[in-house]
Order: C-alpha cells, then sequence, then structure tokens
C-alpha cells in the first residue's frame, strides 16, 4: 500500500486522488487492514467501506515516510563527513 501511495505520488497526483485512487482500486485502508490480519489497533471494528481512505491518512504516511528518509539521509552524511 505504501508503495502505491508513493507511486501516486511521485507520478503526480495530490493527496485527494490518491485517497480516491485507493479507494477506487478497492485498497482496504489501515484499519481495515489490520483487522483482517487479526491485529487490533484500537479503532473501530467495523466500517461500512473498508475501502474509504481519508485524506489525512494518505498525507500521515507521506509526512511518515518523508521524516524517516531525511533522518536517514541526515545520518548517512553525518557518517560520510567523519570518513573524510
Amino acid at each position: 500500500m505504501v508503495r502505491e501511495i508513493f507511486r501516486l505520488y511521485l507520478e503526480g497526483n495530490g493527496i485527494d486522488t490518491i485517497a480516491r485512487i485507493m479507494q477506487d482500486e478497492g485498497h482496504l485502508n489501515c484499519t481495515a487492514y489490520w483487522h483482517e490480519k487479526g491485529v487490533s489497533r484500537g479503532c473501530k471494528k467495523t466500517q461500512p467501506n473498508p475501502c474509504k481512505w481519508k485524506c489525512y491518512t494518505i498525507a500521515g504516511i507521506l509526512s511518515r515516510h518523508d521524516a524517516a528518509w531525511s533522518s536517514q539521509s541526515r545520518l548517512l552524511s553525518t557518517a560520510l563527513f567523519k570518513i573524510t
């Protein structure tokens, strides 16, 4: 799912469009995915549409991964600077 979201984002799609595409293609949202796997995440157990994606979910996924990538880049830059 995350790769698909990033692929759509890198193709120039906005958050609203990504949410609509994910829903139209039938991708389970995060809550439904974890429920299907039997993992309780403290969320609602039933949803009227398990493929309904919220824009804030898409934005959160993109921002968390962006922050993780930035952190990894800083660590690599620091390590390379210390080596040289």
